[in-house]
C-alpha cells in the first residue's frame, strides 16, 4: 500500500490544480456570450443597477470524472468566449449589492418600506458560429465542357452541355454543342431535332432548321 502513496498524492494534486485554476488568457474584453452559456438569476427581486460582479462556473464532463473552474468578475465583457464543446456548460451567476437601510435621524431607524420591483431582463447576444461546408461542390457539366474545348469530345458529354444550356435560355452556345453532336452521333432520339431546329432558329439557320422540324414532326407521326 505504501508504494502507492506517490501516485495518489500526485493525482489528487492534479485535481485540485484543475478545479481551482482561474482562466486568464480566455477573458476577451467587449467579447459576446456565446450559445452554450447558461445564465442563472438567483435573486430576481434585483435590478441591473444592483449587480457587483458575476459568478462564472464552467463544467467540464469527461470521459472519468469531470471538473468545475469558477472565477469572478466586474461585467460581462470580462468573461471568457471560449467553446467549452459538447455537454459542457458555462454558469453565469451575477451577485448583487446588498440595500442599506434608509436612517432618518440619529434617534430612530426607521424600517426599510417593502416594495415589489420587477427585475429588468438582462439582454444577452447570442451569436450562433456559421457552419462551414466540408464539402467542395463540383460543377460536373461545366467539367465536361472545358474538356470538350480541348478537344475531348464524347457522345455523353456533348448531351449533357447541350442540354444544359438549352433548358438555360442560351441556344446559342447549345446551337454550338448540338452541331457537334449530329456531327458525332448519327443515332440521336427525334427530340433532339426539334431541340437543335430551335437552335438553329436563335442564330438563323432558318433553313437547316425546317429540314430538322419536318425530320421531327414525321417521326411524331410515325409513332
Amino acid at each position: 500500500m505504501k508504494s502507492y502513496a506517490p501516485f495518489f498524492i500526485a493525482f489528487f494534486s492534479f485535481v485540485c490544480t484543475c478545479s481551482f485554476a482561474q482562466p486568464s488568457e480566455n477573458i476577451i474584453p467587449n467579447a459576446s456570450i456565446s450559445s452554450n452559456d447558461v445564465v442563472r438569476l438567483d435573486e430576481p427581486n434585483h435590478n441591473d443597477d444592483a449587480i457587483a460582479s458575476y459568478y462564472v462556473e464552467e463544467h467540464i464532463n469527461m470521459n472519468f470524472g469531470g471538473r468545475i473552474t469558477s472565477y469572478e468578475v466586474s461585467c460581462l465583457s470580462m468573461i471568457s468566449t471560449q467553446d467549452l464543446g459538447p455537454n459542457n456548460v458555462r454558469v453565469i451567476k451575477p451577485k448583487y449589492l446588498k440595500a442599506k437601510p434608509v436612517v432618518k435621524n440619529k434617534m430612530a431607524i426607521q424600517p426599510l418600506a417593502t416594495k415589489a420591483v420587477i427585475p429588468k431582463p438582462i439582454a444577452l447576444e447570442i451569436k450562433v458560429p456559421e457552419r462551414k461546408k466540408d464539402y467542395v461542390e463540383i460543377d460536373i457539366t461545366s467539367t465536361y465542357e472545358r474538356i470538350l474545348e480541348k478537344g475531348y469530345e464524347s457522345v455523353d458529354m456533348l448531351y449533357k452541355v447541350a442540354n444544359r444550356h438549352f433548358f438555360n435560355g442560351d441556344l446559342v452556345a447549345a446551337a454550338k454543342w448540338y452541331s457537334k453532336l449530329f456531327e458525332l452521333s448519327k443515332e440521336v432520339d427525334s427530340v433532339y431535332n426539334y431541340r437543335f431546329a430551335q437552335c438553329l432558329k436563335a442564330v438563323g439557320q432558318t433553313d437547316k432548321a425546317d429540314q430538322l422540324m419536318k425530320v421531327y414532326e414525321n417521326t411524331i407521326i410515325a409513332k
